[in-house]
C-alpha cells in the first residue's frame, strides 16, 4: 500500500512540474498549432500585411482564404532540440503550399503575356493580382523547409522568440531559396 501511495505521489509530482515547466519544444508545438488552429493572433497578423497591400474585398477574402487553406494544413516534424542553460533552439521541418512557385508563374505569365492583362490600353493590376491569388489558391504541391525556432525560458516559462521574416516566409511557403 506504502508503495502505492508513493508511486501516486511521484506521478502527481511529475504531471504538476511537466505542465507548469513545459519543455521548449512544447512552446513550438503550441506555437505552431496557433498557425494550424488559424488562432485569431495569426488571423491577425494576416490581416495586418493585408492593410499594406491595396486589394479590393474580394481579394481581402481569397487573400484570407489561401492563408487559412495553408496553415490548416502544414505539416511539421520535431527533428532536433538543444538546450543551452536558458536557451534552447528547436529544428523543425514544415511542410506547406508552395506559394512561392505561383507567385512567380504568375510573374512568368504576366511577363510572357502582357496583353491578357491590358484594359483601355493600362496593364490592369486589379485583373492581375486576381489571377496570382487565383494560381496561389490552386496550389496544391508542396515544399519542406527547416526552421530552427529560438526559444527562451523566461519566467519560468519557455517562449518562442519572434521568427525572422525568412522563417515566416517558410511558414507561409513564400520564401525564395
Amino acid at each position: 500500500m506504502k508503495k502505492i501511495i508513493v508511486a501516486i505521489c511521484l506521478i502527481l509530482i511529475m504531471c504538476t512540474c511537466g505542465c507548469g515547466n513545459m519543455s521548449a519544444k512544447r512552446a513550438v508545438i503550441n506555437y505552431l498549432d496557433n498557425y494550424r488552429n488559424y488562432s485569431d493572433d495569426v488571423k491577425n497578423n494576416v490581416e495586418k500585411v493585408m492593410e499594406d497591400l491595396s486589394l479590393t474585398d474580394s481579394q481581402r477574402e481569397m487573400y484570407q482564404k489561401i492563408f487559412k487553406n495553408q496553415y490548416e494544413n502544414m505539416t511539421y516534424k520535431i527533428l532536433d532540440e538543444k538546450y543551452d542553460g536558458d536557451n534552447c533552439d528547436v529544428l523543425v521541418r514544415v511542410t506547406v503550399y508552395d506559394l512561392y512557385t505561383s507567385q512567380m508563374n504568375a510573374e512568368q505569365y504576366l511577363n510572357d503575356y502582357p496583353d491578357n492583362f491590358i484594359v483601355d490600353g493600362v496593364k490592369d493590376t486589379v485583373k492581375f493580382l486576381d489571377y496570382k491569388l487565383e494560381q496561389m489558391q490552386n496550389q496544391t504541391d508542396t515544399v519542406d523547409y527547416e526552421i530552427t525556432f529560438k526559444v527562451k525560458k523566461e519566467n519560468h516559462k519557455w517562449v518562442v522568440v519572434q521568427p525572422s521574416s525568412d522563417d515566416l516566409a517558410k511558414l507561409n511557403g513564400t520564401y525564395s531559396k
